[in-house]
């Protein structure tokens, strides 16, 4: 071989070994740039999500909380947590009004989303009685009551302490009846109970029970307290005692005992009412705004830790959406002279109110525990009596079916003939 076919093929090979190494330096800078490239995430779901230390269920893209009894869910503040990288919106930790379903939108790193739905709700408070009782959340608030009696003039303000069970309706002529009866039997002995009054009715047992003074109406709250655990099973614990002793006479021979009685409110049992308790149930709307008139434009306001609770003024009908002397307003929650004069009616007959309690307003008045006071309803032993009636003028378009409306009676007597009660109980 030549020198020049030497020199040929050593170029040649060179060559090939100079472009062999050039492709193989260049395949692994690709490779090499292409494992630099960033692949963002499209992680974009909550993990978690807790309110007031309760954690919420999550199924796909609902969220479901319950809060315990009583929570108010105007203003509550989410802790949220989302896939690495995500974001919120509305942000973890910011405030939100949950009356409502709330909608959150999780943003991935790579720009996607991802829609969620959380729905908040407070348990139901149960209660234990057999007797259809409504929870009345009441600890800690206040609200707008009337300045003095007989009118309905509002411009004062009053304040509970305790939450509390109040009856969904009047006490029927059919419950008073048969407690009646089983408390006044023989069989009983010394344990017997003696009323002043027997009451009546004006017509079917589900009609509210009257005819009864105030002395008989708190007797026979012990009445049902001790027929209730011998029938239920349960242990209730009679608010109105001498020592450890139920009271169990309204006769005027017991007098003395009954007028002069304290409330036990620590006991489980059933009782009256106090008069600030009955007209928190009777105002109370809660924490949305009315959305009708005349209602919006006039509708009183508190504000309880931040949280701003809604009243029905003084001169309405409880549950109503105007003044009492809007006929048709008054008419949907309440008998009273205008649509059924001097005609009581059976319990449950018009719309509730607010809480879902039944004709506060009107069908009969009720007595309340509270005695009288100067400048409020008579003088002393005088009671306290709330709610509207079926009597009186037509012409006075509703003036005693106002909620701030106060009357008063005297405890032994049992002529108001449409004067009735209501049950309560604290919430223990």
């Amino acid at each position: 071989m030549n020198i020049k076919k030497m020199n040929y093929l050593f170029f040649l090979l060179s060559f090939i070994l100079i472009s062999s190494c050039s492709v193989s330096y260049n395949k692994e800078k690709a490779v090499s740039s292409s494992s630099n490239v960033e692949v963002k995430s499209s992680a974009k779901d909550i993990t978690s999500f807790t309110i007031l230390g309760v954690a919420g269920s999550i199924s796909g893209k609902t969220i479901s909380l319950t809060l315990p009894v009583g929570s108010i869910v105007t203003n509550l503040i989410p802790t949220i947590v989302v896939s690495d990288g995500a974001t919120v919106s509305p942000a973890s930790g910011t405030v939100r009004d949950f009356t409502s379903p709330v909608t959150y939108t999780v943003t991935a790193v790579d720009s996607t989303t991802a829609t969620y739905v959380a729905t908040v709700t407070v348990a139901a408070r149960v209660d234990t009685s057999s007797v259809k009782m409504i929870y009345v959340p009441g600890a800690g608030l206040s609200f707008p009551t009337i300045l003095y009696g007989g009118f309905a003039v509002d411009g004062g303000l009053a304040s509970m302490d305790k939450s509390y069970w109040i009856s969904e309706t009047e006490l029927t002529y059919e419950l008073w009846t048969t407690v009646m009866t089983w408390a006044t039997d023989s069989s009983r002995g010394s344990n017997i109970y003696n009323f002043a009054h027997q009451g009546s009715k004006y017509g079917s047992g589900n009609q509210p029970a009257i005819r009864m003074g105030w002395r008989d109406a708190m007797v026979f709250t012990n009445a049902l307290t001790e027929w209730h655990n011998a029938t239920k099973g349960t242990k209730y614990l009679c608010v109105y005692r001498s020592g450890d002793v139920p009271i169990r006479d309204s006769r005027e021979s017991n007098a003395a005992q009954c007028d002069t009685v304290t409330q036990d409110v620590n006991a489980s049992g059933f009782r009256l009412p106090t008069s600030n308790e009955w007209e928190l149930a009777a105002r109370y709307i809660g924490t949305s705004e009315p959305t009708l008139e005349t209602l919006k434009s006039e509708v009183k306001t508190t504000v309880v830790s931040g949280v701003t609770y809604y009243w029905t003024p003084g001169n309405y009908a409880s549950g109503a959406i105007a003044d009492n002397t809007n006929a048709i307003a008054t008419g949907e929650v309440a008998w009273y002279a205008v649509n059924s004069p001097m005609i009581i009616q059976p319990v449950k007959g018009k719309k509730a109110n607010a809480l879902g309690v039944y004709d506060m307003s009107g069908n009969v008045s009720e007595w309340v525990f509270d005695l009288c006071s100067t400048g409020i309803c008579g003088p002393l032993p005088a009671r306290i009596i709330r709610g509207g009636m079926v009597n009186g003028s037509p012409d006075l378009k509703g003036f005693f079916v106002q909620i701030g409306h106060i009357n008063g009676g005297y405890p032994d007597t049992d002529d108001y003939n449409v004067t009735g009660m209501r049950l309560a109980r604290s919430d223990l």
